[in-house]
């Protein structure tokens, strides 16, 4: 994976490795690189148009649990802004309040 990542893709399937990379840390317990690569990934798609999947949920988990709570507050926002053209995001305003 992380060999794949500096392939030349497009931003969202590169995005999309950094996220298997980080679930694959959180697989091996370490948790600040699945942060990091969290991270990375959503950095690169902040801008472009993505759809929600469940994946989303354990990227909020883990900022909520082992992460920095104020970036996992600003990346929960920023999702949750993309309620406007995939309604399935509404999913993550039940962590909110967690924060």
């Amino acid at each position: 994976m992380k060999k794949a990542i500096s392939l030349p893709f497009t931003h969202k399937e590169i995005a999309s490795g950094h996220v298997y990379l980080g679930l694959l840390s959180l697989k091996t317990k370490d948790h600040l690189q699945a942060l990091e690569s969290f991270d990375t990934a959503l950095e690169m798609v902040s801008e472009e148009k993505i759809y929600y999947n469940n994946n989303m949920k354990t990227i909020i988990e883990t900022y909520m649990k082992y992460g920095d709570r104020k970036r996992g507050l600003y990346w929960l926002n920023h999702l949750l802004e993309r309620q406007e053209y995939d309604k399935r995001f509404r999913k993550l305003e039940i962590y909110k309040d967690q924060f």
